[in-house]
């Protein structure tokens, strides 16, 4: 079973983090640019990944909201934590339909939270499961949002390796996951990395407009 939050919220997989919260620091971080973003205020699925920010020829496989039953799941807490967090998800999911279903996917994750400190547990949380179901992570090497990490799963499959390359970052009061699977060799970290930027400026730009 892949560790993908996705997969746990459109077909039943878990997912999640580790890190205790009582040593966050009580002043909200702040962002790659030193200023401290403001709260996103537009709809999830203005904010996701677009057509444009994916290779040609994936097109959309699901796209819409996480309830917080999948939510709660996928992060390893109660839904009531996430009622508390004022958390809610929005998942874009896009392949190539040429391709076996497994490969070769790009999913847009958002969690959004009521603020940074709600948003800062909820990555978290996604870090501790993605790690307790297998998960490899390891720093970004590069400022993506406040804080960054890489995620990498390998899953043997009669076709062959899949990895999943999860670029996992957050900025202002959401979590945004950007995952990459294909099978062994078909991309690279780069890749992913390169499409977690573009969401992040997506993000970026949604909150400095809120300003």
């Amino acid at each position: 079973m892949r560790h993908r939050l996705t997969r746990a919220t459109v077909r039943g997989a878990t997912l999640a983090v580790a890190c205790a919260l009582a040593c966050s620091p009580a002043v909200a971080p702040r962002d790659a640019s030193g200023a401290a973003p403001k709260s996103l205020h537009s709809a999830p699925e203005t904010l996701v990944l677009g057509d444009a920010d994916v290779p040609v020829g994936y097109f959309v496989d699901s796209d819409g909201p996480m309830t917080a039953e999948a939510l709660a799941r996928g992060l390893g807490i109660s839904t009531g934590t996430i009622k508390e967090r004022g958390t809610s998800g929005y998942a874009r999911i896009y392949k190539d339909p040429t391709l076996p279903f497994v490969c070769c996917v790009v999913d847009s994750i958002l969690i959004t939270a009521v603020d940074e400190n709600a948003a800062r547990a909820t990555f978290t949380d996604f870090l501790r499961t993605a790690v307790a179901l297998g998960s490899i992570t390891s720093d970004l090497g590069e400022s993506i949002g406040a804080e960054s990490r890489v995620l990498e799963f390998h899953e043997t499959t009669p076709e062959g390796t899949l990895t999943t390359v999860t670029i996992l970052f957050r900025y202002a009061n959401a979590v945004d996951a950007v995952e990459v699977t294909g099978m062994a060799g078909s991309f690279t970290p780069a890749d992913a990395t390169g499409v977690a930027r573009k969401q992040l400026g997506r993000l970026r730009a949604d909150a400095e407009g809120a300003r």
